[in-house]
């Protein structure tokens, strides 16, 4: 919660959970679940049974807007989920789903498929923001004596198919899902009544 992507995904998610196409996917998973939202504790459970809405969230573009920081390191871009915990009731004759509360998790995969740019390097580590677009816009230009005068010249953009490129060279290295679980935020008030 203390990276700025995290927060704008929690902040525009915790706001617009029960969007229409929130409130849509809520009821689909009434049904399978027999009209209970439970407090699973198992992630997977949850991802499976209990999500019903998403946002993206991370650096889409080159770094631009965001930090390059310990979370673009690890995650980059990602998808902040939103599982609320209740039960579906009547009210007013009207289905509700009594909301107790949410909860807010990242799913992220490891895979390294498609051709995500994963920063700038060098071996000393990655370059910040500022000195990632000065290195784009020399590089893309093909300006060689530039980025030598800027002590760039050992200093590449990695993207996706470069990792895949070393794990196949070393024969190491493996794909996997990472689940970070911000769990059981309350809402404005423990109970709400949710129409759908």
């Amino acid at each position: 919660m203390r990276y700025k992507p995290v927060q704008k995904g929690f902040a525009k998610l915790k706001e617009d959970w029960a969007s229409p196409k929130g409130k849509e996917q809520l009821g689909k998973k009434l049904i399978k679940n027999n009209g209970i939202h439970r407090n699973y504790r198992d992630v997977k459970e949850i991802d499976t049974f209990t999500e019903v809405n998403t946002t993206k969230i991370g650096d889409y573009l080159w770094g631009f807007g965001e930090t390059i920081d310990d979370y673009f390191g690890a995650i980059g871009k990602a998808n902040l989920k939103v599982a609320p915990q209740g039960y579906q009731d009547k009210f007013q004759g009207k289905d509700v789903f009594i909301t107790e509360t949410i909860g807010f998790y990242i799913k992220d995969s490891y895979d390294f498929l498609a051709n995500e740019f994963l920063g700038i390097w060098n071996k000393k580590g990655i370059l910040s923001k500022k000195q990632a677009l000065l290195y784009m816009d020399a590089y893309e230009l093909k300006k060689w004596k530039l980025l030598y005068d800027m002590k760039m010249q050992w200093t590449a953009p990695v993207y996706n198919k470069d990792f895949r490129e070393w794990q196949r060279i070393r024969n190491t290295g493996i794909d996997f899902i990472v689940f970070q679980i911000f769990y059981g935020f309350l809402l404005y008030q423990t109970i709400k009544l949710l129409s759908y």
